[in-house]
């Protein structure tokens, strides 16, 4: 099965080039998020967003850490026309959410091993 590639717009999906909202961080989540699953490559373009905050990107990205290894979001999801500044504040949300999801991961092992049982979520 060949993988298609989705371009999809920051601004479109959310209707406001000010992306500082975690509703909105969530919208661009639902969006892409079933797409990757999926084993196709989106390609998001920050065209024409004006101003971005890690509350945004959070939900957005970061959350995708938690479903998915960072091989396959990297293979998935493609982050294009950013700007510098974007770049900075997309490896920053990017790092932290490896961090959380690494963590995550060491707790959950933590209570196996404590418990004796396997911790269903």
């Amino acid at each position: 099965m060949s993988k298609e590639t989705f371009e999809m717009s920051i601004v479109g999906i959310i209707n406001n080039p000010i992306c500082t909202s975690v509703a909105d961080g969530e919208k661009v989540y639902d969006r892409i998020c079933p797409i990757i699953e999926d084993g196709n490559i989106v390609k998001l373009s920050f065209a024409g967003v004006r101003y971005i905050i890690s509350a945004f990107l959070n939900p957005a990205f970061g959350k995708l850490y938690l479903r998915f290894d960072q091989d396959y979001i990297r293979e998935h999801l493609k982050a294009v026309n950013t700007t510098p500044e974007q770049r900075s504040i997309i490896k920053e949300v990017v790092e932290n959410a490896k961090f959380y999801a690494a963590s995550k991961e060491e707790a959950k092992e933590a209570r196996i091993d404590a418990s004796g049982f396997k911790d269903e979520e």
